[in-house]
């Protein structure tokens, strides 16, 4: 009886091994045969595109865990013009299935800099946590030569980080914050390098309040830059995001030769315009 009996568990555990083995081989058989690239290609597109977003790139690759994005491209309606991407890479973001919640993080190379960041779809929301962003502040050269009324060449590094939550159909940010520093930030005037320190600049909103966005600006050694103003957000497209606030200019302690320049009186300015051409008045 007992014979009978542990041959057929003998019979039940060959059955299962078999099983296993040939689920095992069926597996390795599909990762070794499967071509993922046109199957991923054709559901990015249409999930982009289901978003709001046109996304185009020259080349997919699926490496191990991650998917390589070559020659990216991203247009939508709030943006006027197409951000091109030398690389992304998407990974998934193992941390957060400690949370019960599915997100990928994404790495973007562009022009030597890059930045990274975790992206999750809750619902209607996409939430994009741990931004982390190195760009050299000579790359935004473009923006300070729209806002001054002088030639200008900066020097230094601008770090971005933060958080935001985005409206999945729209794109637009309806609650977030971001940190930007500039640090041993310089300017290059008249062929004479002056270091002006570290800077701050903050731009958070919280639910509630998504069209107008609080900045402040502090910081500086030799420039001593305070300021605090907002950031309206109420039009679809980023380039219609209207600017507003006031900011002071003082030479530091230490800079006597500034004082000199710039007077013992704080210079204050007004700052208007839009996100992508801001302006800056003297009082």
């Amino acid at each position: 009886m007992s014979s009978s009996v542990q041959t057929g568990d003998y019979r039940h555990a060959s059955w299962w091994q078999l099983s296993l083995v040939f689920l095992l081989a069926l597996l390795l058989f599909v990762a070794l045969h499967w071509q993922p690239e046109p199957w991923l290609r054709s559901q990015m597109v249409s999930q982009s595109q289901q978003q709001g977003i046109e996304l185009d790139f020259n080349s997919l690759n699926v490496e191990g865990f991650s998917v390589r994005i070559d020659g990216a491209s991203i247009r939508a309606a709030a943006i006027s013009t197409p951000v091109t991407f030398e690389t992304l890479t998407l990974e998934p973001a193992w941390s957060s299935l400690l949370t019960g919640t599915i997100a990928v993080r994404l790495i973007a190379s562009w022009q030597g800099h890059q930045g990274q960041a975790v992206l999750a779809l809750q619902e209607n929301h996409l939430d994009i946590s741990d931004i982390h962003a190195a760009v050299d502040a000579a790359a935004l050269q473009s923006i300070w030569q729209g806002a001054v009324a002088m030639p200008l060449n900066v020097s230094g590094q601008v770090q971005v980080s933060g958080r935001l939550r985005l409206l999945a159909n729209t794109v637009h940010p309806v609650q977030g914050q971001l940190t930007t520093l500039w640090q041993a930030a310089a300017v290059d005037l008249a062929g004479m390098t002056m270091s002006l320190g570290d800077y701050q600049l903050m731009v958070q909103s919280e639910e509630g309040a998504a069209d107008s966005w609080p900045w402040t600006l502090t910081g500086g050694t030799a420039v001593l830059l305070n300021g605090k103003g907002a950031v309206h957000t109420a039009g679809s497209a980023v380039q219609g995001w209207a600017m507003s606030g006031q900011a002071q200019a003082e030479a530091g302690e230490q800079a006597a030769g500034l004082a000199a320049m710039l007077g013992t009186a704080p210079m204050k300015f007004r700052l208007s315009g839009s996100v992508t051409q801001p302006r800056l008045e003297r009082l």
